[in-house]
């Protein structure tokens, strides 16, 4: 998900351009309501969607906008033990 002056997106869903709301669950702390979930295998499915998701990123129109301080990325994995 991208952060960019207080609108959150999902990267790896362009296509929802609607400001993504950040909730907080009880027990498992704060989540963004609505984000994509990818199941992956390798360490290379992740830099795929790392690499997927920067390319989704805002870009301002003005080289002298970039960088900027307004935009952040963040990403979540959660782990979980499947048997094989």
């Amino acid at each position: 998900m991208e952060i960019y002056c207080e609108h959150v997106r999902d990267l790896l869903n362009p296509k929802n351009t609607s400001n993504l709301r950040v909730r907080e669950h009880p027990l498992y702390g704060p989540y963004v309501e609505d984000l994509s979930k990818l199941a992956v295998t390798s360490f290379d499915d992740i830099s795929d969607l790392i690499d997927e998701g920067n390319k989704s990123r805002y870009v301002p129109l003005y080289p002298t906008q970039y960088p900027t301080d307004d935009g952040y990325n963040h990403y979540q994995l959660s782990l979980d033990n499947q048997p094989t």
